[in-house]
């Protein structure tokens, strides 16, 4: 998320960062495309559940096809990780056999994009695959 104003209480974000960026991915034809939002463990829970109500049910009432998810960050053991948000509070996965945090499978994949068969959204795509040498499919 990007800092849309400074106030006495810190950064002020707004609900809908990356849905710009999200539908300029699927014009340029990307097969599928995800929203994460990523909330750090000192935000409210009041807060992260403004932000994932309001952006999910904008994303669901527009039928837009963007997969969203809200996360909670972590640092564990050098490493930033990702957990699911559920109720405002992460999803912590711990394994069984040895204790430790494990990390959760976050699915990239679902709504599949309409516009990524476009004459425009393939011209799009061989330019970035020629330019990026990527080989074709």
């Amino acid at each position: 998320m990007s800092a849309q104003g400074k106030g006495k209480s810190g950064i002020n974000y707004s609900f809908y960062e990356g849905i710009d960026e999200a539908l300029a991915l699927l014009r340029l034809g990307l097969e599928c495309v995800s929203l994460w939002h990523c909330f750090d463990k000192e935000v409210p829970t009041g807060l992260i559940n403004q932000y994932e109500s309001t952006t999910s049910s904008l994303i669901r009432t527009l039928n837009l096809p963007i997969n969203y998810r809200g996360l909670f960050l972590e640092k564990y053991q050098d490493e930033v990780q990702a957990y699911p948000i559920s109720e405002g509070k992460p999803l912590v996965y711990v394994s069984a056999d040895t204790g430790e945090r494990a990390m959760p499978v976050i699915v990239l994949y679902g709504k599949v994009n309409p516009l990524k068969d476009t004459t425009e959204a393939k011209r799009v795509l061989e330019f970035l695959r020629m330019f990026l040498k990527i080989p074709s499919v």
